[in-house]
């Protein structure tokens, strides 16, 4: 929703830094790869899924080494919203749909429990609303809380100061940098080996190249969301990158938001961090021409977008940070999991919800490369 007088741009400084506010300090990373390796499973991608992919393979009793083009977290999975929901990027009643009944809720259930593992990592699990920007979003929601009732999950209908739509308990929220690096930390306490800055150049079977070393290893598997139609040009014409605007605030102690609001659409979303700080994001729907792009930079015209957001939802604190972020969909929402060439396999594209499926896709991927079960994603 835009407000009367036209749209509001705002005049990025060249010196703002693009730094997402979930990047509170220092981080001292892993080396470079510099030689050559080998393992039984090599990991393409430090984000979220890579290492689940990761710490999956290990407990599993295989070898692993993991890559990063840059620094574990820089990408999609620490530079989002960090939203933590049930299900799958469209609403449940649209995924019943397009999916089928019986697919769509045994998946549900499958992110449920994949929740209850993130919460045990120190995730907060607070709910999370889904509000109704107007009177024709709100039949949609009536429709999406049928739906979750009918087959028994967890739902309430909602009404309060943020607006009429629905809570859903069992949905929660992380700080996503955190949370990746930690994941990453944890898993080098198990065995792998983690490099950075360690871009893959070329991939093959049993084989992954980067500009100063390689890896040999009987199991490949690429876990990259966004930008992963410019790693594997052959998946372009069905994985489509976009670039996700943020902002966050001061504290503002005048506001109580006690969960994650998601709301037109899902194209707005935010939550007030424990500090009482406000992270914000959305406005991509406004200007799609600028938002479809692999370059994960700021961009003007959403920025004053998700300014406008803030004011409508009553921020007064001034703007903190501004940042980019990377995620790629699908035209039909269903996430990449298929076999590129013997041994390789590439996992991707949730169309903005990795946090969660993520994490279910890498675990389904490396018990079935290393069962030797043909690879097929759960939907």
């Amino acid at each position: 929703m835009r407000r009367a007088g036209g749209p509001h741009l705002v005049t990025v400084p060249q010196t703002v830094s693009n730094t997402p506010v979930w990047d509170d300090g220092p981080w001292l990373g892993f080396p470079q790869l510099t030689d050559k390796v080998t393992a039984d499973f090599c990991v393409v991608g430090l984000g979220g899924s890579g290492l689940r992919a990761a710490s999956e393979a290990v407990r599993r009793g295989m070898s692993v080494v993991g890559l990063d083009a840059a620094q574990v977290a820089s990408g999609a999975s620490g530079r989002n919203g960090g939203f933590l929901l049930a299900g799958m990027a469209p609403f449940y009643h649209e995924a019943r749909e397009r999916y089928g009944p019986d697919r769509a809720r045994s998946f549900y259930d499958e992110t449920v429990v994949e929740l209850g593992e993130l919460y045990d990592e120190g995730a907060r699990q607070t709910g999370s609303l889904r509000i109704g920007i107007d009177d024709g979003e709100l039949i949609d929601i009536e429709a999406e809380f049928a739906a979750l009732r009918e087959d028994g999950h967890d739902v309430e209908w909602y009404e309060g100061p943020e607006g009429a739509g629905i809570l859903i308990p069992v949905n929660g929220v992380c700080n996503p940098m955190h949370r990746v690096r930690d994941l990453a930390c944890a898993t080098a306490d198990l065995g792998a080996r983690l490099f950075e800055n360690s871009p893959a150049v070329a991939i093959e079977p049993n084989r992954v190249k980067s500009h100063m070393g390689e890896v040999e290893a009987e199991h490949v598997l690429v876990a990259v969301d966004g930008g992963l139609e410019t790693l594997l040009p052959s998946l372009a014409s069905r994985v489509h990158t976009a670039s996700l605007q943020m902002v966050a605030t001061a504290p503002d102690p005048g506001l109580s938001l006690t969960r994650p609001v998601y709301t037109n659409y899902g194209y707005e979303y935010y939550q007030q961090l424990p500090d009482g700080s406000v992270a914000l994001g959305g406005g991509r729907n406004l200007h799609p021409d600028l938002s479809w792009t692999t370059e994960p930079v700021i961009i003007p015209e959403i920025q004053g977008v998700l300014d406008e957001l803030l004011d409508r939802i009553g921020v007064k604190a001034p703007v903190t940070n501004r940042w980019s972020g990377r995620a790629s969909w699908t035209d039909d929402a269903r996430p990449i999991m298929e076999e590129l060439s013997p041994g390789v396999v590439v996992i991707g594209a949730y169309s903005g919800h990795g946090n969660v499926v993520g994490s279910i896709y890498a675990r389904k991927a490396v018990e079935q490369m290393h069962s030797g079960r043909p690879i097929q994603g759960p939907l």
